[in-house]
C-alpha cells in the first residue's frame, strides 16, 4: 500500500532546509533504482510534480541522469512503449515520463534543424522515431517527423550527387538513405528510382545486403573463395572443405564461415550445386560485378 503524504506535510517538505534532505534520501535511498520506481516515489511518495524535480538542481541532475538510462533502453530496443509501462505504474508516474518525453522530443527535434547534412538530418530523425516508438503512433508528432524526413528526400540525392564523385559511393549513400525508408513504400520507391537509374545506367549490380555484408570492398576471403573456384583448374569439385584446405584451415571444420559462405550464396557471388552427396560450388552471375567494383549491397 503506498502511503501519501497530505497537503501540509507537502508544505513542510518544501521547506528549503527538508527539502535538501528529502533529496538526499532519493539519491542516497533509491539511486540505484530504475526511473520508474524512482518517479514513483517522487510523485506518489512525496507528491512532487515535473516542475519541482526540475527547480532543485541536485534532483534534477539525479532525475535527467536516470532518464537517460531510459532514453538508452529505448534506442537499443524497440523504443518507448508507454503499454508496457502501463501494466506496472499509474497514470501519475506515466505522465511524468510522457511530460519528459515530449521535452526529449522536442529538443532533439530542435536541433536536428543545426545539422547542415540533410542524410545526418534524416538519421537523427530515424533515431527519434525509434527511441520514441510507440510514442508517436498516430500522433501529431509522428506525423511532422515523417513530413520532415519526406521533404528532406530530395535534399538528400542533390547533397549525394554534390559531395560524392565516385558513382559507386552515389550508390553506397543513397542505399544508406534508402534504408531509413524501408516502412514507408512511397518516399522508398522515390530513393529506388534514383538508386537503380544509376546503377543500370554505369553497370553496377545491386543487391540486399546478407548478414550486414555490403560486399563493397574487394580482396579478403570472399576473393580467396573467387580464386579457388577460379583458379585451380586440377581440383574438379570445389567445395567448402577444399577452400578451408587451400587456406591451411582443416577441411573437415564444420561451420567455418558459415555466414559468410550464406551471404555470397544469397547475393550469387557464388551457386551451390548438388554432386552426389557433395556440394559443389560454382562462380554466380555477380562474381565479376564483384571483381570489377560494380557490386553495392544495400
Amino acid at each position: 500500500m503506498r502511503i501519501r503524504i497530505t497537503e501540509s506535510q507537502r508544505r513542510t517538505i518544501l521547506n528549503e532546509n527538508r527539502f535538501d534532505k528529502v533529496v538526499d534520501k532519493v539519491i542516497s535511498e533509491y539511486g540505484d533504482k530504475p526511473i520508474e520506481d524512482i518517479i514513483d516515489i517522487l510523485v506518489n511518495r512525496y507528491a512532487l510534480d515535473l516542475n519541482i524535480i526540475n527547480s532543485n538542481q541536485r534532483l534534477n541532475d539525479f532525475f535527467n541522469e536516470k532518464f537517460d538510462v531510459l532514453i538508452n533502453r529505448a534506442k537499443n530496443d524497440t523504443g518507448f512503449n508507454k503499454w508496457a509501462l502501463e501494466k506496472d505504474y499509474d497514470k501519475n508516474v506515466l505522465d511524468i515520463i510522457i511530460q519528459k518525453f515530449d521535452t526529449y522530443l522536442s529538443d532533439e527535434i530542435e536541433q536536428t534543424y543545426s545539422i547542415k547534412n540533410p542524410i545526418s538530418q534524416l538519421r537523427r530523425l530515424n533515431t527519434i522515431k525509434k527511441v520514441a516508438g510507440y510514442m508517436l503512433t498516430n500522433s501529431d508528432t509522428g506525423d511532422f517527423i515523417e513530413d520532415v524526413m519526406e521533404g528532406l528526400i530530395n535534399d538528400a540525392i542533390d547533397y549525394i550527387y554534390t559531395n560524392y564523385k565516385t558513382i559507386k559511393d552515389m550508390l553506397i549513400h543513397l542505399a544508406s538513405v534508402k534504408k531509413l525508408f524501408h516502412k514507408n513504400y512511397h518516399s522508398s520507391e522515390q530513393i529506388d528510382k534514383q538508386f537503380r537509374s544509376i546503377g543500370k545506367k554505369y553497370g553496377y549490380s545491386m543487391i540486399p545486403k546478407s548478414y550486414e555484408w555490403s560486399f563493397q570492398k574487394g580482396g579478403g576471403q570472399i576473393q580467396s573463395i573467387i580464386n579457388y573456384i577460379k583458379d585451380v583448374p586440377k581440383m574438379s569439385k570445389k567445395t567448402r572443405g577444399g577452400w578451408q584446405a587451400s587456406v591451411g584451415e582443416d577441411p573437415k571444420r564444420r561451420g567455418w564461415n558459415s555466414r559468410l559462405w550464406s551471404a555470397m550464396l544469397q547475393s550469387e557471388i557464388v551457386v551451390s550445386h548438388r554432386d552426389g552427396k557433395d556440394t559443389i560450388y560454382t562462380l554466380g552471375p555477380n562474381a565479376d560485378a564483384f571483381e570489377r567494383g560494380k557490386l553495392v549491397g544495400y
